[in-house]
Parts: structure tokens; C-alpha cells; sequence
């Protein structure tokens, strides 16, 4: 009995039915390529060639408004036009082998420079839907039974393309803008200007002195 059990293992590892004990490659394709594409802060000027992005998640929930990068893990990088050419464009196949951030919520994230530097005068964009409305969202493990995913804008609207393109529920625009339908059948996204910190501080200030001159009226 032994032996036949032995032979049964031998064949099986033979013709490939017994599997492998190696997590499967994790494999994401990413980007903004199909009737959506992103836009600088003016709102007209596709995010020019070589710029870079991001995807990959938080380890906190980010603050909608806030263009803080401090809890973003990055899966995968690349640049504005790579794998369609385009400015304001881009599709990206990152294949990894194993992933500390699987099953987790994905993020796409555009700066206006290749070096990807966040700071006061640089523009940024920050995107998700929300996996629960779109389970492609979510980064898959190698032990899944489907070890892939495509996640593109084009998910977060609904007619994209149209001028009458509308955000999908579940959309998150975390920081920038849109959608907006470009003369072209783009339907775009904008990049946010990160003001400097002292603009933030007279807009601070400005609050609390509107609230202290309130509690003072009669």
C-alpha cells in the first residue's frame, strides 16, 4: 500500500497536480487608460509624460482633503504615458511574488514630478473606489484562487467619456478633483495644488477667530 501511495505522489508531482508550495505571483494592472485620463490643477493640461504614480495602500485611513503621504506603502511605481504613450495617461503591469499589503484597499496616487515630491507648490492627486463596491480594488494574495487584478479610473465613473459622467458610490477622490469631461472624450481627473503651511495656519486662524467673534455677539 505504501509503495502505491508513494507512485501516486511521484505522479502527481510529475504531471503538476500537486501544488506548490509557492505562493503565485501577484499580479496588478494599473492605471488610467480607458476614456479617463488626469489633469494638472488648471483642469485642461494632461499630467505631462514621465511624471510619477503610485499604487498601493495606507496603513491608517487617509484624511479626505489631506495630500499626506506619511502612511502609504507603495506596491508598484511607474510614470505619466507608460505601456499607452500619452500625456495624462498610463497602464502598468507590476507583477510581484509575494506582498505584505494583500487584501488590502488600492490607492492610485499621480504627482506633477518624476521624483514623486510631495511639498508646498507641487500638485497631487490621490484616488480609490472603495473595494466594497468593487472587489477589484482590493490587492489579491498569491494563495488566492485568482492572483490578479485591473483596476483603472475608468472603475470611479459612471458613462465615462460622456460629457454626462458622473462618480460611481464608493469613489473616493481622497485629494484633487473631477471627473471632468475634456473636448477630446477624456473624462478627467485634477491634480490639487498643496498649499504652503502658512496658508493653512491664516486659514486656522481665520476659523477660530470667526468662532471666538461669534461667541461674543449677544
Amino acid at each position: 500500500m505504501n509503495g502505491c501511495i508513494k507512485y501516486l505522489i511521484v505522479g502527481l508531482v510529475v504531471t503538476g497536480v500537486v501544488p506548490s508550495s509557492q505562493a503565485a505571483n501577484i499580479d496588478v494592472t494599473w492605471g488610467a487608460n480607458y476614456s479617463t485620463c488626469v489633469s494638472l490643477a488648471d483642469g485642461t493640461t494632461p499630467v505631462p509624460l514621465g511624471n510619477r504614480v503610485e499604487v498601493g495602500t495606507f496603513t491608517m485611513g487617509p484624511t479626505v482633503g489631506s495630500p499626506s503621504l506619511d502612511n502609504f506603502v507603495v506596491f508598484a511605481e511607474g510614470a505619466v504615458g507608460d505601456g499607452t504613450g500619452y500625456a495624462g495617461s498610463w497602464e502598468i503591469e507590476s507583477v510581484y511574488s509575494e506582498s505584505t499589503i494583500a487584501h488590502e484597499q488600492a490607492y492610485i496616487v499621480v504627482f506633477d514630478n518624476p521624483a514623486g515630491v510631495v511639498g508646498a507648490g507641487h500638485q497631487l492627486g490621490i484616488y480609490a473606489m472603495d473595494m466594497a463596491y468593487a472587489a477589484n480594488w482590493m490587492f489579491p494574495a498569491g494563495t488566492d484562487i485568482s492572483s490578479s487584478t485591473t483596476i483603472d479610473l475608468q472603475d470611479m465613473v459612471n458613462d465615462p467619456g460622456t460629457p454626462g459622467a458622473t462618480l460611481k458610490p464608493g469613489a473616493e477622490i481622497i485629494y484633487g478633483g473631477g471627473p471632468v469631461f475634456e473636448t477630446d472624450g477624456c473624462t478627467s481627473f485634477q491634480l490639487q495644488t498643496i498649499p504652503e503651511p502658512t496658508s493653512i495656519t491664516l486659514v486656522g486662524l481665520g476659523l477660530l477667530g470667526a468662532l471666538g467673534f461669534a461667541r461674543r455677539r449677544p
